[in-house]
C-alpha cells in the first residue's frame, strides 16, 4: 500500500523537477535559446531527451500490459529502431543542420512551396494537441487509481506544472528535465524488473518456465498475411513510424539543432534511439514477469483485473515502501517529459512557420519571446481542456488517433517525396500525391470503412502512395497541362465528401441471407398493433441494427431472428422520445406510454446489442427524466437492476459519457430503495408481486421477505454506481457505494445461504429461511456476487436434476420436489387450474434468461466440474424448443413445464411478451463473447465441440468495432480457414483449433 514515504518520494521528485526546469528562465530569454538552446547542449543530454520523448507514461504502463495479456509480438517494433536511428544520424541530421531552421518544415517549403510547410505544420499542431490531452488524461488515470485523487484535479495540476517550466525554461529546461526524468524512468523500470525476478516462489527460473510454457516470448507469426500483426507487418510498420519520428517530427528535428555540432547531433540521435531498444525489452520483460508472478501466486491478484491495470496494481501492492513512490514518480516523469516536449516544439512551430511568415515588420526578440510564451500557455491550456474532455468523451481518443494517422502519414510521404527524388516536383504534383495518399490512409484508418489490411499497414501504404504518385506525376508533368493537375487536385477531395459514407458491415455473413425469416414472421400473423417500426419496415430496421447469427440447428437460428423481430414490435415513438413496451396491448397498471419497469433490466441487456444506441438512450431518459425532469411515477413499482444492466451495457459500447450522465439518477434511485425497502438488519425486502414474480412458494403478495433477488440486484447496482462514480472521478462516492456492496454481500452470504439446502433462500420476517429452493436463489450469480466462490458450486447441480429445476420444457421457477410445487398463486378461481399466474413452479422466460445468464457467469469465473458446456447448451436448447406455439415461433408469459403449453397462449395480451432476453444469451453465452471494459476481447463459447461443426456470430458492434466469431471445423462453410476465430473489423484477433476460451487485443 502507499505510505507517507511514497508520498514524500513522489512529491519531492515532482516539485524538484518543476523548480529545476524553471531555474533555466534566465538562460532562455532569447528566441535562439528558447527554441534551440543556443546550439550548446551536450550530445548525451540531447540523446537522453530523445529517449525520454519516445517513452511516454502510456509506454511505461501499456507495454507491460500488452506483454502480460499477449506475447512479445509488439517488441518487433523496437527492432526497427536501430535502422531508423542510423538513417537519422547518417542522413536526416545533416539535412536539417544544413537548413538551419528551428522548424522541421522549412525544408518542405524549399522543395514544394509554402503550402507544404503550412500543411505539415498544421498537421503537427493538431496531432500534438491531441497528444498533450491524451497523455494528460492517460497519465492521470493511474495516479487517480493509485492515490484516489480527483481526476480533473490531476489533469489541471499536471498541465499547469509542466506548462510552467516548459514556458519559462524553454528547450533547455525541457532537455535537462527530460534527462532527469529519463534516468528516473530507467532506474524505476530496472528496479521493478529486479523485484519481480527475485519474487518468484521457486526462484527466477520459474519465471521463464511459466512464460515459455504459455509462449509469452513469441515474436508473432512469420507468415505472409497482411491482415494480422505478423512479425513482418510489425517490423515494416516500425520502420515507417520511426522514419516519421526521425525524419519529420518537430520533437526530434528540433533536438538536432540544440547539439553543439553536427557530429554531436548525430551521436545524440543514434544514442537516443539505441537506448530505447534495451529499455523496451525491459518493459516487455516486466509484463511477462507479471504474468509468471501472478500465475504462480494467483491469490495475490483480484479476479478480473484488466491487463493494463496489473502493473499499477503490482506497483501499489507488490513493491517495498519507498520503491512504490519511486515507480509512480517514474510513470509521472514519462508523462511530463512527453508533454513538455510537445508544448515547446508546438510553440516553436507557431512562431517560425506562421508568425514569422506573415508578420510584415521584423519582429524583435522581445516580441518573439512574447509569442513563444503566449503560445506555450495557450497550447497548454488547450491540452488541459482536451484532457478534461476525455473524461466524458472516451471515443475522442479513437477519433484523434485516427486523425493523427491521417495527418502524420501525409507528412511523412511528402517529406520522402522531397528527400528521395532529385527531380523537381511541382507544387500541383506534390499536392495531388498528398491528396491521394490521405484518401488511402482515410480509407484504411477510419472505422466507417473496412480495409482488408491490418491497421499497422496504414502509414506504410499511405506513405508509399504519396511517393509513387508524386514521382510518376512529375515524370509525366511535361505532357500534362498544369491546369489539369490542379483540377484533379480540387476534384479528388471533393469526391471523398460527395461519395456516400461506407457503413459498418459484417465480415463473413450476408444480411440478406436471413431476410426470409422476417418474411415468414410477417406472413404468420395479423398485425393488429403497429408502433414505431411496422412489419413492412422490420427487415430494414433489423438489417441496420442487429448482430447476425448462423448455425446448423434451424430452430436456434429461427428463434434468434424471431426474438429480434418481436422486440422491434415494442419500439414506440412518443412525444417524450423512443420507448419500449412490455405488452403490446394496454395494461391498467402501466405508466405513461404503456411502459412497465419490471423487465427494464432485461431490455437493457438485450438492446445493448443494437447498433443505434439512440433508442435505448431515449428509453432510459424517459423513465428517469420523463416526468418534468423527474422519474416516472412507477419506475420503482418493481425491483430494479438498472444500474447493473447499464454497467454491462457500458462494457459493450464504452459510452462513458452516457453512464456518467445517468449517475445522479441511479444514485437517487438507490437511495430511495434504501429508504423504502431496507430492513433493520441491512437487507432489502420486497413483496413477491413487486419482484415481478406474482406469488411464490416462499412468500406472498403482502409478505415483506428478504429475497435473494432484490438483494442481489441492490448489490449489483451498488457495484455499478461505484464504477460509474470512479469513471467520473468522484472517489468519495465510489468508496461509499463499494462499501454498501461489500456489506450487502456479507449479509446475503450470512443470512440467505442455507448450508442444509446448499442454496440461497428467502428470509422470512421471523428471521428463518423459507426452506424452498427457487430460481431466485441463482440471482447472486446473475449479479456477479459469488461467481468465483467455490463454496456455493453445489447449487448448480439443481439445474440438471429432474427433481430440482430441470423439466421437459425448461427450468422451473421452484424445485419440483417441493410439496408446494405448483400449488398456489392467484387467479385460480377466475381462470381455472390451467391458467394460474403463479411463480411456484411454471417456466417463466423472465427467470430462465436470468438463470442462464448467471450460469454463464459462473462457468466463466472459475474452473469447476459441476456443469459443462453441454449442460448450458441443453438448457438453452430447451429454452429454444419452448418458444413455439401451434407450430409457430412464440414468446409469451409462462408455460407448463411438462407439456410446453403457453398458459396464456390464446390471450392477446400474452403474445410477443417483452419480458426476457434471448439474443443476449446467444451472444454472451452460446457464442461466448464476454464483454469487458479493457482492450482485450474474450470469447468462451459454451457449445459442445461434438454438436456443431460450424456457426458464426457476425456484425456485433463491440467497442466501436465490428466483431465476428467463427467456428468452422473443415474450413469449407465460410471459407475463412479451419478452426475457431475471432475477427475484429474483418481481421483475426484470436484463433484456436476448436471452440474454447480465447483472448485477443482490440487495436485502438
Amino acid at each position: 500500500m502507499i505510505t507517507a514515504v511514497d508520498y514524500i518520494v513522489f512529491f519531492g521528485f515532482t516539485v524538484g523537477v518543476v523548480l529545476f526546469g524553471c531555474s533555466f528562465y534566465f538562460r532562455s530569454k532569447s528566441v535562439d535559446a528558447f527554441t534551440k538552446a543556443s546550439g550548446n547542449m551536450p550530445a548525451w543530454v540531447v540523446g537522453m531527451s530523445i529517449f525520454a520523448t519516445y517513452v511516454s507514461s502510456i509506454s511505461f504502463l501499456g507495454i507491460p500490459g500488452n506483454a502480460y495479456a499477449t506475447s512479445w509480438n509488439s517488441f518487433v517494433f523496437s527492432l526497427s529502431i536501430p535502422l531508423a536511428s542510423w538513417l537519422a544520424a547518417k542522413f536526416f541530421v545533416p539535412l536539417y543542420r544544413s537548413v538551419n531552421s528551428a522548424s522541421a518544415y522549412a525544408y518542405l517549403e524549399a522543395r514544394f512551396g509554402y503550402w507544404a510547410r503550412a500543411y505539415a505544420a498544421a498537421c503537427y499542431l493538431l496531432t500534438q494537441l491531441a497528444r498533450v490531452g491524451s497523455i494528460l488524461y492517460l497519465t492521470a488515470l493511474p495516479l487517480h487509481k493509485m492515490f484516489g485523487w480527483d481526476l480533473s484535479t490531476i489533469i489541471i495540476a499536471t498541465g499547469a506544472a509542466v506548462m510552467l517550466y516548459a514556458m519559462l525554461g524553454g528547450i533547455t529546461a525541457v532537455l535537462w528535465t527530460d534527462t532527469i526524468q529519463g534516468i528516473i524512468l530507467i532506474a524505476g523500470a530496472l528496479t521493478c524488473a529486479a523485484v519481480l525476478t527475485f519474487s518468484m516462489p521457486d526462484g527466477p527460473a520459474q519465471l521463464f518456465e511459466i512464460a515459455s510454457a504459455s509462449h509469452k516470448f513469441s515474436l508473432g507469426s512469420f507468415g505472409a498475411s497482411l491482415a494480422e500483426p505478423t512479425f513482418w507487418v510489425v517490423l515494416v510498420y516500425g520502420i515507417f513510424i520511426n522514419l516519421q519520428n526521425y525524419g519529420i517530427d518537430q520533437n526530434y528535428v528540433q533536438r538536432y539543432m540544440t547539439a553543439k555540432s553536427e557530429k554531436s547531433a548525430k551521436r545524440s540521435a543514434f544514442f537516443g534511439g539505441m537506448l530505447y531498444l534495451p529499455m523496451s525489452l525491459v518493459f516487455f520483460y516486466i509484463g511477462t514477469a507479471l504474468f509468471s508472478y501472478y500465475t504462480a501466486r494467483p491469490e495475490l491478484l483480484p479476479e478480473g483485473t484488466p491487463a493494463d491495470s496489473v502493473f499499477p496494481y503490482f506497483i501499489i501492492n507488490g513493491l517495498p515502501t519507498g520503491v512504490t513512490g519511486f515507480l509512480i514518480a517514474a510513470i509521472f516523469a514519462a508523462g511530463m517529459s512527453t508533454i513538455s516536449t510537445s508544448l515547446n516544439s508546438s510553440a516553436t512551430v507557431i512562431l517560425t512557420d506562421f508568425f514569422g511568415k506573415f508578420t510584415k515588420k521584423e519582429m524583435t526578440n522581445k516580441r518573439r519571446m512574447a509569442v513563444l510564451y503566449a503560445c506555450s500557455l495557450i497550447l497548454g491550456a488547450l491540452g488541459v481542456a482536451f484532457g478534461l474532455a476525455m473524461m466524458k468523451v472516451k471515443s475522442a481518443l479513437d477519433a484523434w488517433w485516427s486523425l493523427a494517422s491521417i495527418f502524420s502519414g501525409g507528412m511523412l510521404g511528402l517529406f520522402l517525396l522531397g528527400y528521395l527524388t532529385k527531380r523537381r516536383i511541382g507544387s500541383a504534383c506534390a499536392g495531388t500525391a498528398v491528396a491521394v495518399g490521405v484518401l488511402l490512409i482515410s480509407w484504411m484508418s477510419l472505422p466507417m470503412f473496412h480495409s482488408p489490411f491490418h491497421s499497422y499497414l496504414t502509414i506504410v501504404f499511405g506513405t508509399t502512395a504519396i511517393f509513387l504518385v508524386g514521382f510518376l506525376l512529375a515524370v509525366g508533368a511535361r505532357k500534362v497541362k498544369a491546369r489539369k493537375i490542379k483540377a484533379f487536385l480540387f476534384l479528388l477531395p471533393c469526391a471523398l465528401f460527395m461519395s456516400p459514407q461506407a457503413k459498418a458491415h459484417p465480415a463473413v455473413l450476408k444480411a440478406d441471407d436471413f431476410e426470409h425469416y422476417v418474411d415468414y414472421f410477417n406472413r404468420m400473423e395479423d398485425e393488429n398493433v403497429e408502433q414505431a417500426i411496422p412489419n413492412r419496415q422490420a427487415w430494414e430496421f433489423l438489417r441496420e441494427n442487429i448482430p447476425l447469427f448462423s448455425c446448423p440447428q434451424d430452430n436456434f437460428e429461427e428463434i434468434y431472428y424471431f426474438r429480434w423481430w418481436s422486440v422491434r414490435k415494442h419500439l414506440k415513438q412518443t412525444p417524450d422520445g423512443y420507448v419500449f413496451t412490455e405488452f403490446l396491448t394496454p395494461r391498467s397498471y402501466a405508466d405513461r406510454h404503456n411502459m412497465i419497469s419490471s423487465a427494464l433490466g432485461h431490455h437493457i441487456y438485450e438492446l445493448r446489442w443494437l447498433h443505434d444506441a439512440a433508442y435505448l438512450n431515449s428509453y432510459l431518459h424517459v423513465w428517469y427524466r420523463g416526468n418534468g425532469g423527474a422519474p416516472l411515477k412507477r419506475l420503482r413499482a418493481y425491483s430494479s437492476w438498472t444500474a447493473h444492466a447499464l454497467l454491462n451495457r457500458y462494457y459493450v459500447g464504452l459510452d462513458s459519457a452516457f453512464l456518467i450522465d445517468m449517475l445522479p439518477d441511479l444514485q437517487a434511485e438507490y437511495l430511495a430503495w434504501e429508504q423504502e425497502r431496507r430492513l433493520p438488519n441491512g437487507l432489502f425486502w420486497q413483496y413477491d408481486v413487486r419482484d415481478a414474480m406474482e406469488e411464490t412458494i416462499s412468500g406472498g403478495r403482502r409478505e415483506k421477505n428478504a429475497r435473494p433477488s432484490i438483494n442481489s440486484y441492490m448489490y449489483a447496482n451498488a457495484k455499478a454506481i461505484a464504477f460509474a462514480a470512479s469513471l467520473s472521478g468522484d472517489r468519495k462516492l465510489s468508496e461509499t457505494f463499494s462499501g454498501k456492496a461489500d456489506t450487502l454481500k456479507k449479509l446475503v452470504e450470512q443470512k440467505l445461504w442455507s448450508e442444509q439446502a446448499e442454496f440461497f433462500e428467502t428470509l422470512k420476517p421471523a428471521d428463518t429461511l423459507a426452506r424452498a429452493r427457487e430460481a431466485i436463489g441463482y440471482m447472486p450469480w446473475y449479479a456477479d456476487m459469488v461467481c468465483a466462490d467455490t463454496k456455493y458450486n453445489a447449487t448448480w447441480r439443481q439445474v440438471l436434476d429432474n427433481d430440482g429445476f430441470l423439466a421437459p420444457f425448461g427450468l422451473t421457477t421452484a424445485e419440483r420436489r417441493h410439496p408446494l410445487f405448483r400449488s398456489h398463486g392467484c387467479c385460480r378461481e377466475k381462470l381455472g387450474d390451467c391458467c394460474k399466474c403463479e411463480w411456484d413452479g411454471a417456466v417463466w422466460p423472465f427467470a430462465v434468461s436470468q438463470t442462464l445468464t448467471g450460469l454463464a457467469s459462473f462457468m466463466n469465473a472459475q474452473e469447476q466440474t459441476v456443469v459443462s458446456d453441454s449442460a448450458y447448451f441443453r438448457l438453452l436448447e430447451l429454452y429454444v424448443e419452448s418458444q413455439y406455439y401451434r407450430g409457430r415461433p412464440y414468446i409469451g408469459e409462462y408455460l407448463d413445464e411438462v407439456t410446453g403449453y403457453w398458459l396464456k397462449g390464446d390471450q392477446e395480451r400474452s403474445r410477443y411478451y417483452n419480458h426476457s432476453t434471448f439474443a443476449d444469451l446467444i451472444v454472451t453465452g452460446l457464442a461466448g463473447l464476454r464483454p469487458r471494459p479493457d482492450s482485450v476481447v474474450e470469447v468462451h463459447p459454451l457449445i459442445p465441440q461434438d454438436r456443431w461443426e460450424w456457426f458464426c456470430l457476425d456484425n456485433v458492434l463491440y467497442h466501436g468495432k465490428i466483431l465476428t466469431i467463427i467456428w468452422d471445423k473443415t474450413g469449407q462453410k465460410y471459407n475463412r480457414g479451419k478452426g475457431f476465430r475471432v475477427l475484429i473489423d474483418g481481421k483475426v484477433a484470436a484463433a484456436s483449433a476448436a471452440p474454447e476460451r480465447i483472448t485477443g487485443k482490440i487495436e485502438r
